[in-house]
């Protein structure tokens, strides 16, 4: 009895994951592209040729 009393404790008490809607991700896609073009020299000429451009808003650091 106790578990089923934790599980739905537990269940009520997390938050909901939010996703964000299309519009707010489009405005962050142009932030993004926005920023990425005024500090790359060049940012424009690669953005035009390039086939595809897969952007990340909210990630600000990323490594190997």
């Amino acid at each position: 009895m106790f578990w089923w009393f934790a599980a739905f404790l537990f269940l009520c008490l997390t938050p909901a994951a939010q996703a964000a809607t299309a519009r707010e991700i489009d405005v962050g896609v142009d932030v993004a592209l926005e920023r990425f073009q005024q500090e790359v020299e060049g940012a424009d000429a690669l953005l035009a040729s390039a086939k595809g451009v897969l952007v990340f808003p909210k990630v600000i650091k990323a490594g190997f």
